[in-house]
């Protein structure tokens, strides 16, 4: 059974529409204080620093224009927008502040935009966001703030909208237009507003097909349409790191044997159960370790993938929950990555994970997450997209980002089967993707160390 759920247009990415202290942490007292509604100390902020109109919040996700519309802060709004907010800025999911502002009902910001630039034909993309990590929820692109307005119903939305220019014919990447939308929703009195020669609000207008969306096709088409576009953009990113990078230690891209511990290479090089067995150390049921790389190699990995970050191209960051680090595939590191893993991950794998996947692992996520003072000094527990996840430490000296395992998803011990593992340079620590960790915060850098790197492959088998 397929459970993605097709959007209702008003949803916003969950990253704006939260004012919890975890997304506020770090953030400016100012967006804290438009987060909060308290319009008032935005502004004296506003004025008592210097503060860029367009500077982004929630590491980047969206700019502090799209705060003032979340909140319905018009003055706020309208003060940025003097300053030279840009008004059709886009958040990191392709929103506007007027996308915001018509999902919120915030009509006195609506107002305030419109009069300030916004584009009100201004077109969202498709998207696919998961709630609670799980449950994939499609958004639907190719919609203007009429959509929005339309099928959420609201009256005076669709009226300032109206009033503001807005084209009511433009159809969505599903081919409706936001009369369509507000038919299929029964909102009657804004289909009337938008074709007032055609419907009669006082009952269902009974030339009107009611067509329900067709959530399954709107799925399959935003799919594929996301899909395209993620390859292109893809294939284009990685061309330009190609062709603008040249790397410090051109070695480090290929895979050789000398880049191994010894112990690691003898056992694999076996490949009997025994061999790999006298390698392998169960820390803890299901969790194993064993060494894998030389320091020699961890070091220069490091100063390629410094050399790297201090190289002045903007680089892609590994997930949503890691605002700093590398995805190795899209900076030089794809076919070796992929060795690494048919010829030293697969054999453990099947050897240890067999009933779980572990034994047709064809595709790989593999990056590298990189803790700092500063900057992100821990990891929220989760799972990872994969059967099987490989994680080794670069760093030398730090103290604490210990991994924190707290036992198996859908099993009797979910969150009562807790253990920590330390880390150690070069050492691998193995274990099924579907293991509840976290990474506990680091307290330290020792001996001029400024920062711990931290590769991950994520080993996934074809569904």
């Amino acid at each position: 059974m397929d459970s993605t759920t097709t959007n209702e247009a008003g949803a916003v990415p969950a990253c704006a529409s939260s004012s919890s202290t975890s997304v506020l942490d770090g953030e400016p007292e100012i967006v804290r204080a438009a987060h909060e509604g308290d319009e008032e100390r935005a502004l004296e902020l506003l004025q008592e620093e210097t503060v860029d109109p367009n500077t982004r919040t929630c590491k980047g996700a969206y700019p502090l224009l799209h705060v003032a519309a979340l909140s319905d802060l018009p003055l706020l709004a309208a003060r940025l927008l003097e300053l030279g907010a840009l008004p059709d800025a886009l958040d990191r999911d392709g929103y506007t502040a007027l996308h915001y502002a018509v999902t919120w009902e915030a009509i006195d910001t609506i107002q305030t935009l419109i009069k300030g630039g916004a584009s009100v034909n201004a077109l969202t993309r498709d998207n696919i966001y998961y709630l609670n990590g799980s449950i994939p929820m499609v958004m639907v692109g190719g919609r203007t703030a009429l959509h929005l307005a339309a099928e959420k119903g609201y009256v005076e939305c669709v009226q300032l909208l109206i009033e503001g220019g807005v084209d009511p014919e433009l159809k969505d990447y599903s081919g409706r237009t936001a009369y369509d939308l507000a038919v299929n929703k029964k909102h009657w009195h804004v289909a009337g507003l938008l074709k007032p020669d055609t419907v009669e609000l006082s009952r269902v207008p009974k030339h009107v097909a009611q067509v329900p969306p067709n959530d399954v096709e709107d799925r399959n088409g935003v799919r594929n349409r996301i899909e395209l576009v993620r390859k292109q953009e893809k294939r284009d990113y990685r061309a330009h790191i190609r062709e603008n990078y040249r790397p410090l230690h051109s070695d480090v891209y290929t895979l050789h044997e000398s880049m191994f511990e010894d112990s690691f290479l003898r056992a694999i090089n076996d490949g009997s159960e025994a061999a790999l067995r006298s390698l392998l150390e169960e820390v803890h049921p299901g969790i194993y370790s064993f060494p894998m790389l030389k320091l020699s190699f961890c070091d220069r990995l490091l100063e390629e993938l410094d050399h790297l970050e201090q190289s002045g191209l903007s680089l892609k960051r590994p997930n949503s929950m890691n605002a700093y680090g590398v995805i190795l595939s899209d900076v030089g590191f794809k076919e070796m990555m992929h060795q690494l893993m048919r010829r030293y991950v697969c054999p453990l794998a099947t050897l240890l994970y067999a009933e779980q996947g572990g034994d047709s692992l064809d595709r790989l996520h593999s990056f590298v997450v990189k803790y700092k003072i500063g900057e992100d000094l821990d990891l929220k527990e989760h799972v990872d997209d994969s059967e099987v996840t490989l994680n080794v430490s670069l760093g030398k000296s730090f103290a604490g980002g210990d991994l924190d395992f707290n036992g198996v998803a859908n099993t009797p011990t979910s969150k009562n089967d807790h253990f920590t593992c330390g880390h150690s340079p070069g050492v691998a620590v193995l274990h099924l993707g579907s293991h509840w960790h976290s990474a506990l915060k680091i307290s330290e850098c020792r001996r001029g160390k400024k920062t711990v790197s931290t590769p991950k492959c994520l080993a996934k088998a074809d569904s």
